[in-house]
């Protein structure tokens, strides 16, 4: 976890080929199940005030509309309404050259100026907060329905890969751009290798796993008529 955001919720652009989320102990792991309206929600507030915002960025509205369209989306498959309505979520994009992206339990949502160099299109970033929100789904449900720490496999994580390309797709985009933005994401590898490779690792095995769901994300957005 990069140093700048220890005590958030890192999802950071959890999104797809990564090894899971992560938080800084046990005590932040707790939180998870502290939505809004508990008091130890204002966590997010004091944490995004040590970050520079960039308020007047034109890039915000981008992330916004992308970001909801995903939130509605994501909210559907919420069985346990263990996320926060719609209305309630933010989204921040933060003065940072360092490629991330995170999500706290209340619904903030902060995106750095430096994923911009990897975020090409409105389907980019689909494919950033559609896997975001499907992993904090599956490990915010796993502990409200276990009463404490979700337990983090691969298993696990490729799980939400499914179910974030999934959202994406419901949502409009174009499931297709997820291989592609998860190669061009991992090329960097090979110059100075963003924080976020620090617990989110790639592999073409899961790139792989992508492709062969991309059928699957499609017809669940458009079923077939009934007779």
């Amino acid at each position: 976890m990069p140093n700048f955001l220890k005590g958030p919720l890192f999802v950071a652009l959890t999104l797809i080929l990564v090894t899971g989320c992560t938080t800084v102990s046990d005590g932040d792991r707790s939180e998870l199940s502290l939505l809004s309206g508990n008091p130890k929600s204002t966590k997010a507030d004091a944490e995004f005030a040590r970050f520079k915002i960039a308020h007047d960025d034109p890039r915000l509205e981008q992330v916004r509309r992308v970001g909801y369209n995903i939130v509605k989306e994501g909210l559907k498959h919420d069985l346990h309404a263990v996320l926060p309505p719609v209305e309630k979520w933010e989204f921040k994009i933060i003065k940072d050259r360092t490629p991330n992206a995170f999500i706290f339990p209340d619904g903030k949502v902060g995106f750095t100026t430096g994923m911009f160099s990897f975020v090409e299109t409105d389907d980019d970033l689909a494919v950033v907060l559609g896997h975001e929100v499907a992993d904090m789904l599956a490990h915010i449900t796993k502990e409200h329905v276990s009463g404490g720490q979700a337990e983090q496999s691969s298993q696990a994580e490729l799980e939400a890969d499914r179910l974030g390309l999934i959202i994406m797709t419901r949502a409009g985009y174009n499931p297709e751009a997820a291989p592609l933005f998860w190669r061009r994401f991992s090329a960097a590898r090979t110059n100075r290798q963003p924080e976020y490779f620090s617990s989110h690792p790639l592999d073409e095995a899961r790139i792989i796993k992508l492709q062969g769901w991309i059928k699957e994300a499609e017809a669940s957005a458009n079923p077939l008529p009934k007779p």
